[in-house]
């Protein structure tokens, strides 16, 4: 914020006639402004404060809802009916399992729709995450991500563990 603040000081002080500098400045005044705005959603992402004011529902339907605007991937939300009060250890963890699912399928999948489907049977939770992508072989995937040190599919297995739960991943390449 602050840079973009003296970039406007910058363009003011400048010369009418210097045209190219005035362009330069107004080029690195854009850059800073999406950097910001960039920024701004990686920080909510690593830690929605709104995840410390509402429970999991209200927060994915929300993440959802910009996720769809913001990608053009129409993505449903099916519940079972059930409570869903979980605790704040479990929504967090839950929240960042579905949120790195749905970046991969925006990175990698070539997507045209995605359901996130949880169900609730006392004391377990099922969470899918499922898209009509082109699908990945997964073993070689993750030896891959393992080799280039990306954290995706590790983060989302090291999560469910820490709830004492299991993740599995089903795909066939060229396939749902």
């Amino acid at each position: 914020a602050n840079l973009i603040l003296r970039l406007d000081m910058a363009r003011k002080a400048i010369p009418a006639d210097a045209e190219e500098a005035r362009a330069e400045i107004a080029s690195l005044h854009q850059f800073a402004k999406s950097t910001l705005h960039d920024m701004r959603r990686f920080m909510f992402e690593l830690r929605p404060s709104s995840l410390d004011e509402f429970s999991l529902l209200p927060v994915l339907r929300q993440y959802v809802q910009d996720y769809r605007a913001q990608y053009q991937i129409p993505v449903e939300i099916q519940l079972s009916d059930s409570d869903w009060s979980l605790g704040r250890d479990i929504e967090v963890n839950l929240f960042r399992i579905i949120q790195e699912a749905l970046t991969n399928v925006r990175k990698h999948a070539n997507a045209s729709r995605v359901d996130v489907i949880l169900s609730r049977e006392d004391p377990l939770v099922k969470v899918t995450v499922r898209d009509n992508g082109q699908g990945f072989d997964v073993s070689s995937t993750r030896t891959r991500a393992q080799h280039e040190k990306r954290m995706g599919l590790a983060s989302m297995e090291d999560r469910a563990r820490a709830l004492n739960g299991a993740f599995r991943i089903e795909s066939r390449k060229g396939h749902t």
